[in-house]
């Protein structure tokens, strides 16, 4: 694949099924709908085509969100060795000179949940606040992830900056995909093939846009055959065959030409099967059901009174201890930040969950949105004031 804004142009109009329009500002309406306005903005900025004052404004802005984030990095790089970079600022660097890739975040894995800490702390005395935090049991180790924000410079495009520092390699999808801790692989593994892996995730969330597809085609083309063996001795490890060729079917829709063959049934069969024995081994954890049902009803929209009654009867019923015993993740809301614990506690206090840990107390929960009436008084005061 040739990267040039002609082929970005060329895959937004072949996503959106409509011919192609040589006006920048059509075509500029159209990569935003595809999510990939900035990157086709700074292509043309790159090949000589004049912009207007309001898009150079919006490519500065972007410009400056990947240095802030490549500060927040190096800060931490320079304290932590076991840091690394998931996509983002790092796939930045593939991209030819000029064009910018947009970061709405900021996706860092540790070695450890005491680097997580310690990463976590560092931020917070440069500004960033940690209001959130999750759990989730892998093996019989308890894996962390910390969200923490900012505010950037007042504009018009973004209010928020975002880091996520996660003590584990790979999160699965909370169910027929598993999370590890590690990834290992046959060969050694390469920064290549930990991009190509979180791409891949992408996948438990939503299809695959075009981003993904031009993401995933310069890690391809710039890989080497030993980093492409260690990458599907990975798929086998992680069972992911589902999604690469789902990965690699877009890519031929968006004429992105990856130069792979699709593959074999026999890996992609197999990983469907595993998954599938997964998918009946889960089914005997109630609990799971339970989390599942609660964030169907609490997250994804504002729930009526009726769901918000089952909501509350539901959490009432099935502890957070037990969901997170069935491997799904919990979700913590901070209570405060005073450091509380070396690593990490969990504390069951009047039928409720706090994780006690270095950067604060956190009230646990298996929902992604919390009711006012699952907080005691003390919990309302101590998240009002945190």
């Amino acid at each position: 694949m040739t990267l040039d804004a002609d082929t970005i142009t060329r895959m937004v109009w072949l996503e959106l099924g409509r011919a192609h329009s040589s006006d920048l500002a059509t075509g500029l309406r159209a990569a935003e709908a595809c999510g990939v306005r900035v990157l086709l903005a700074s292509a043309w900025r790159a090949e000589g085509k004049p912009l207007s004052s309001d898009v150079e404004e919006e490519l500065a802005f972007w410009n400056g969100q990947i240095a802030r984030y490549r500060i927040a990095y190096g800060l931490l790089e320079a304290r932590i060795p076991s840091i690394e970079v998931q996509k983002g600022i790092a796939l930045q660097d593939l991209y030819p000179a000029g064009w910018i890739r947009d970061c709405g975040d900021l996706d860092l894995t540790l070695g450890s949940r005491r680097d997580v800490w310690a990463a976590a702390a560092l931020l917070r005395e440069h500004g960033w606040d940690s209001p959130g935090c999750s759990l989730i049991l892998v093996g019989d180790r308890l894996e962390v992830v910390v969200g923490l924000w900012q505010s950037p410079p007042a504009n018009r495009f973004s209010n928020e900056q975002r880091i996520e520092l996660a003590s584990i390699r790979f999160a699965g999808n909370s169910g027929t995909v598993p999370p590890c801790s590690q990834i290992v692989t046959s060969e050694t593994p390469s920064a290549r093939i930990r991009h190509l892996l979180a791409i891949l995730e992408e996948r438990f969330e939503r299809t695959f846009g075009v981003r993904d597809v031009i993401d995933g085609s310069v890690l391809i083309q710039g890989a080497e055959a030993i980093e492409m063996r260690a990458f599907f001795a990975t798929l086998d490890r992680l069972s992911l065959w589902p999604e690469w060729r789902h990965l690699l079917r877009r890519m031929r829709m968006l004429d992105a030409d990856p130069r792979l063959p699709i593959g074999p049934l026999g890996p992609y069969v197999g990983a469907l099967a595993r998954r599938g024995a997964r998918w009946l081994a889960m089914q005997r954890h109630p609990a799971r059901w339970a989390a599942e049902l609660l964030d169907r009803l609490t997250v994804l929209r504002p729930p009526s009174d009726r769901e918000a009654a089952l909501a509350w009867w539901i959490h009432t019923r099935v502890s957070v201890r037990s969901v997170l015993e069935a491997n799904h993740p919990i979700y913590g809301y901070r209570l405060d930040e005073d450091a509380a614990a070396d690593d990490l506690e969990l504390e069951n206090r009047n039928g409720r969950l706090l994780a006690r840990t270095p950067i604060g107390t956190y009230l646990m929960t298996y929902s992604g949105a919390v009711d006012a009436r699952w907080l005691t008084s003390e919990d309302e005061a101590r998240l009002a004031s945190s």
